[in-house]
């Protein structure tokens, strides 16, 4: 918006300009007549001001505001891409790592249950092994009688 005004603010420079002054006041020699009529005075001075002999300066100028109109959307155009740029990266980034994230909740998913299967498997086999290390009676009776020597094996 500014690039555009001080484009128009140039282009204004090309075409002439007309003021008009006017002053009024008080003169008087004496102070006893300073606020008589007679001593009144005023004056108007028009001026005009023709860009004859600077036109080429003065569209220098509006060039210059028109470049730097040009310079300064060419900034805005790249600021709004970097932006989108930045989004996009930060987009793909939550993404793998959301990804990453849900793949580490089913290897600790497959990790537990892999834990749970081999505490099953572990008490199984432990009480699997307490039974036949805890002889029952029957067994005991048998055992022992096999350890006893006999009779006949004493006499070979």
């Amino acid at each position: 918006m500014a690039a555009n005004a001080r484009i128009g603010v140039a282009k204004a420079a090309l075409f002439p300009t007309i003021s008009l002054t006017a002053g009024a006041g008080v003169q008087s020699g004496q102070l006893s007549q300073l606020f008589d009529s007679s001593s009144t005075i005023w004056n108007i001075t028009p001026a005009i001001s023709l860009p004859i002999f600077n036109s080429g300066q003065l569209n220098a100028k509006v060039e210059a505001s028109e470049a730097q109109q040009r310079a300064a959307l060419i900034q805005y155009v790249q600021t709004v891409q970097f932006a989108f740029k930045d989004v996009s990266d930060a987009l793909v980034g939550y993404r793998s790592t959301r990804a990453v994230r849900v793949e580490k909740d089913s290897l600790t998913k497959a990790w537990a249950d892999a834990k749970r299967l081999s505490q099953i498997r572990y008490k199984g086999a432990s009480r699997a092994t307490s039974r036949s290390s805890t002889p029952s009676a029957s067994t005991s009776r048998r055992s022992s009688r096999s350890r006893r020597p006999s009779a006949t094996s004493l006499s070979r």
